[in-house]
C-alpha cells in the first residue's frame, strides 16, 4: 500500500512539474505574440512612424496616437514573460543559470515600468537604458550557466545571442551621442536576439 501511495505521489509531482513547464512555455509564446503584435499594430496605425528616424518607444510616447496599444501591449507581454522567466528559474540546475534568469526577469520587469512611464517622462530613459544593458549581461550569465551545466551548444548559442544584443547596445549608445532619434533599428538588434533566446528556451521547456 505504501509503495502504491509513493508511486501515486511521484506521479502527481511529475505531472505538476510538467504542467508548470507547459504553463511557462505558453506564457513565453503569449509574451512574444503580444509584444510583436502590439508593436506591429502601433506601427501600422500611425503612418508617421519611421524605423530609420524614430525610437520604438515613440509609439507609446505621451500624447502619441494609439499610445495605449503599445504601452498596454508592452505591460501585458512583460507579465507573460515574467511567468515564463519563473518557469525557467525553477527548471535551472546550475547557479549561474539562476543568476542569469534573475537578471533577465529584472529586464522583463523594467519593461513593465517602461510601459507605465512612457517617453518622455523622466524615468523612461534610465529604465530603458538599464533594461538594454541587462539583456546581454543576462544572456551571457545564463548562457555560461548552460555551458558549465553540460549544455555546451545551448550555452554557446545563448552567449552568441548576447554578443549580438551587446552590439545593439553599442549602436544605441553611438546614436545617443548624435542629434539623431533613430533608435528603433538598434533597439531591434537588442530585442530580436533576446526573443530568439526566448523561443529556444520555450521549445526546451516544452521538451523537458
Amino acid at each position: 500500500m505504501t509503495a502504491i501511495n509513493t508511486g501515486f505521489v511521484k506521479e502527481n509531482v511529475h505531472s505538476d512539474m510538467v504542467s508548470q513547464k507547459r504553463i511557462a512555455a505558453y506564457c513565453g509564446i503569449a509574451g512574444i505574440m503580444t509584444l510583436y503584435g502590439s508593436i506591429l499594430l502601433a506601427v501600422v496605425l500611425p503612418p508617421s512612424f519611421h524605423w530609420t528616424a524614430d525610437a520604438i518607444s515613440d509609439l507609446g510616447a505621451v500624447g502619441a496616437d494609439h499610445a495605449w496599444i503599445y504601452n498596454g501591449g508592452l505591460i501585458l507581454a512583460s507579465f507573460f514573460y515574467l511567468v515564463f522567466a519563473y518557469g525557467v528559474f525553477i527548471n535551472s540546475i546550475y547557479w549561474m543559470e539562476y543568476i542569469g534568469i534573475v537578471l533577465i526577469a529584472f529586464a522583463y520587469f523594467l519593461a513593465v515600468l517602461a510601459g507605465i512611464f512612457p517617453y518622455p517622462t523622466p524615468l523612461h530613459d534610465p529604465i530603458a537604458l538599464i533594461q538594454f544593458f541587462l539583456i546581454p549581461i543576462g544572456l551571457w550569465v545564463y548562457g555560461s550557466g548552460n555551458f558549465f551545466a553540460g549544455y555546451r551548444r545551448l550555452g554557446a548559442v545563448t552567449i552568441g545571442l548576447g554578443v549580438i544584443a551587446a552590439g545593439g547596445v553599442v549602436w544605441l549608445l553611438a546614436v545617443a551621442t548624435t542629434d539623431s532619434q533613430a533608435f528603433a533599428l538598434p533597439e531591434l538588434v537588442v530585442i530580436i536576439p533576446f526573443d530568439t533566446w526566448a523561443v529556444i528556451t520555450i521549445w526546451r521547456l516544452y521538451q523537458l
